[in-house]
């Protein structure tokens, strides 16, 4: 709870300061109107509600650019010798990335939010498997190129995920206008 109370004239500490009454007598907790103050913890058990999925979604979207990356490189070293094509698997690191518990963050009060994600647990990146040439290159052109697609796709289906949230969260903020 902010440390500041309410400022307005018909809330908590206006009205014990104009009419000379105790907080107890208006109905403030802490300085809060009893409505301003029940009001900001019905919001905050909404912000709980909604913002359990922005994690995932970043996630998701920090895995799919990583193995786009990846992806990326090993078209761009089909032609080098020695090269042994790497793939990151997307559905066993989100798996990891969404189970893997953090120790607890220490806060003040029950109703902070978590902290954003700054990193995420390592992913062992694995060989595609394809065919060593005489160069000893495992490159599949037409592989990687439908994986790219692939995760391309994918991501682009998160995103529009991760802006339709954001879409339906503007829209509650607003009250539906």
């Amino acid at each position: 709870m902010p440390s500041s109370p309410c400022t307005e004239a018909r809330h908590g500490i206006g009205i014990s300061t104009r009419y000379g009454l105790s907080l107890a007598q208006t109905g403030a907790r802490k300085g809060w109107h009893s409505a301003c103050y029940r009001s900001r913890e019905h919001a905050m058990d909404i912000a709980h509600l909604l913002l359990p999925q922005l994690p995932t979604y970043q996630r998701a979207l920090t895995l799919r650019s990583a193995r786009q990356e990846l992806l990326s490189r090993n078209l761009a070293n089909g032609a080098t010798p020695g090269y042994r094509a790497l793939d990151l698997p997307f559905e066993q690191a989100m798996r990891t990335a969404t189970t893997a518990s953090a120790p607890p963050l220490a806060t003040t009060d029950a109703h902070h939010l978590a902290p954003p994600v700054a990193t995420l647990a390592p992913v062992e990146l694995v060989e595609t498997g394809g065919k060593a040439g005489l160069d000893q290159n495992t490159v599949d052109m037409e592989q990687e190129a439908g994986r790219m697609a692939e995760n391309s796709l994918m991501y682009d289906a998160t995103a529009q995920l991760t802006a339709t949230y954001f879409a339906h969260l503007l829209h509650a903020i607003r009250e539906g206008r």
